[in-house]
């Protein structure tokens, strides 16, 4: 298992745990990041923060430190 902010461009994977606590775990469940759901890593901004993800159809923007508590395993 790998975390998301490690992911490069347009590669797919499939989310594995969510390391974040209440709060932020539940922003990220509302914005799509479930246990299970395949994510592709779609377009990083000119500064490298935020990244852009594609989930469900949907575009999502995450700065890196909340990547990086989403667990991934490639597919």
């Amino acid at each position: 298992m790998i975390r998301l902010s490690e992911l490069e461009k347009n590669e797919e994977c499939r989310i594995v745990r969510i390391f974040a606590e209440d709060k932020v775990r539940l922003r990220l469940h509302s914005l799509g990041f479930i246990e299970g759901e395949r994510i592709k890593r779609v377009r990083v901004s000119v500064l490298g923060d935020p990244v852009m993800y594609e989930i469900d159809g949907t575009y999502v923007a995450l700065r890196c430190e909340e990547a990086f508590l989403i667990g991934i395993e490639r597919i």
